[in-house]
């Protein structure tokens, strides 16, 4: 009995004096790093760089002069009706109507002749409906608008983003597909000024601070750019539309946007970081918040310093991201050789129990390609665009595209890649023109594979491609 009471005090001093230790441990390891975090969040506020949302929530915008207004009426108007489920603001993306859904449903929004027979005589009338053009109208309406405001609960992201970013995609479709259907009644003008539409809409996404923003305008974009790309041209068409939409083009890629959206990801996330520190939250699911346990938020507690040392690692991942950004492609690509080496490079220092900051690594790699790849779309539709007025001009295409410039484009437009000329030549009665894209090198103008690959070449084309436009006449 002596021996088991004496087990039983020699256990009990033990696991005491492990418990201080873990304390004394606890309270040093969260007094040095909430010191560093604060050194780090008062380096980055002396650069008169943003650390929270409140210093990146975009201005606010009166409703006469808010495009957000006329955009979130034909939202409700492509949410209400048969089928539909309404759309409320910072609540509920809503269900597109059936008039929508059928829409929606086209098989190519750049190609009329991949729709079946039964889409070719529904879509059109649908399109010229009166309710469509009521919502059309808004759009148009909106696109005149150069402020934009939703009066998002950014503390709330990501699901307030989703409701009405889901919608914006639906408008890139309707408006596409109002566009082929002009272009195939030989309207072009027309088809040209509905693309330039959607263009200056998907423009008013910068208005958000957020990465996920942005990846929906590059999404839009790029779906009016293909469909752009591949529109019947019949006759002589007005030029001014062709150089409104090159300069629509060329200010969706103004130098500053990277870096401004790198900043506001980085203040979302400390606003997150944040939640999870104080225990407030246990995330949202599916538009809703998830409370939090009393276990949990005593397991927050003893983490609380892992997460002021997550946040700093955090705060120095954001400012690596962005000086990666900053320079050209093919300087970082040399100097890192592949997206491992700057997975490598963007979690290098970040301790494993960084969990928050290893998981952001792992999709920011590969953020810097996506923007790039976006930016050489934009510059192949542009020059594609210029090379039509050349054309119409003075009949042919010409050699080389110096000729372009500076009468239609300012400057020539070089591969966001290679920095080099991008890829251009005489093809019969058209042209091939393309961006090496991301492998740098020259595959012959094939296009990128999306979809389930089923040969060799399917395959390769998903990762060694070339950003195109191959115009027939």
């Amino acid at each position: 009995m002596r021996i088991f009471k004496k087990i039983l005090k020699w256990t009990g001093i033990v696991i005491g004096g492990l418990l201080i230790i873990v304390f004394i441990t606890h309270t040093v390891l969260n007094i040095v790093w909430s010191r560093e975090l604060h050194a780090k969040l008062a380096e980055l506020k002396a650069k008169g760089e943003p650390t929270t949302i409140a210093e990146i929530r975009p201005a606010p915008v009166p409703d006469n002069e808010n495009a957000a207004v006329l955009l979130n009426k034909a939202f409700a108007l492509m949410t209400s009706g048969e089928g539909g489920k309404p759309y409320i603001l910072n609540k509920e993306s809503g269900e597109t109507n059936k008039t929508i859904a059928i829409i929606e449903d086209a098989k190519s929004f750049s190609d009329i002749s991949k729709w079946t027979e039964k889409q070719r005589q529904e879509i059109p009338e649908l399109v010229n409906s009166s309710d469509m053009q009521r919502i059309y109208t808004l759009l148009e309406q909106a696109s005149k608008k150069s402020e934009c405001n939703f009066n998002l609960n950014y503390e709330d992201r990501p699901s307030t983003l989703l409701i009405y970013l889901s919608r914006m995609r639906t408008s890139a479709r309707l408006l596409s597909a109002k566009a082929l259907i002009e272009a195939q009644s030989e309207n072009t003008d027309k088809a040209l000024e509905t693309y330039l539409i959607g263009l200056k809409i998907f423009k008013h996404l910068n208005c958000s601070p957020s990465i996920i923003s942005q990846l929906v305008l590059m999404a839009c974009d790029s779906l009016i750019m293909n469909s752009l790309q591949k529109m019947p041209c019949v006759g002589k068409v007005n030029l001014e539309n062709y150089a409104r939409l090159i300069s629509e083009l060329e200010s969706h890629i103004e130098p500053a946007f990277l870096t401004r959206f790198i900043q506001g990801e980085r203040c979302f996330g400390l606003s997150e970081f944040q939640k999870y520190y104080e225990g407030k939250t246990g995330g949202i699911i599916q538009g809703k918040k998830v409370g939090v346990s009393a276990f949990k938020k005593f397991i927050f507690c003893l983490w609380k310093p892992f997460f002021k040392r997550d946040m700093r690692a955090n705060l120095e991942m954001h400012v690596k991201l962005e000086k990666l950004c900053s320079a050209p492609y093919h300087e970082n690509i040399n100097k890192f050789k592949n997206f491992k080496d700057i997975e490598k490079y963007l979690g290098k220092g970040i301790p494993k129990y960084c969990i928050f900051t290893k998981m952001a690594v792992t999709y920011l790699d590969r953020l810097y390609e996506t923007i790039t790849s976006y930016k050489a779309k934009v510059r192949v539709c542009a020059t594609g665009l210029a090379l039509k007025i050349y054309k119409q001009e003075h009949g042919n295409y010409p050699e080389t595209l110096s000729n372009l410039a500076p009468y239609i484009l300012k400057e020539t437009l070089n591969d966001p890649f290679t920095n080099q000329c991008l890829f251009y030549r005489k093809d019969k009665n058209g042209f091939m023109l393309y961006s090496f894209g991301p492998n740098m090198k020259d595959d012959g103008g094939i296009p990128r594979f999306y979809g389930k690959a089923k040969t060799d070449a399917d395959r390769k084309a998903k990762k060694d491609y070339d950003i195109i436009w191959k115009c027939e006449k």
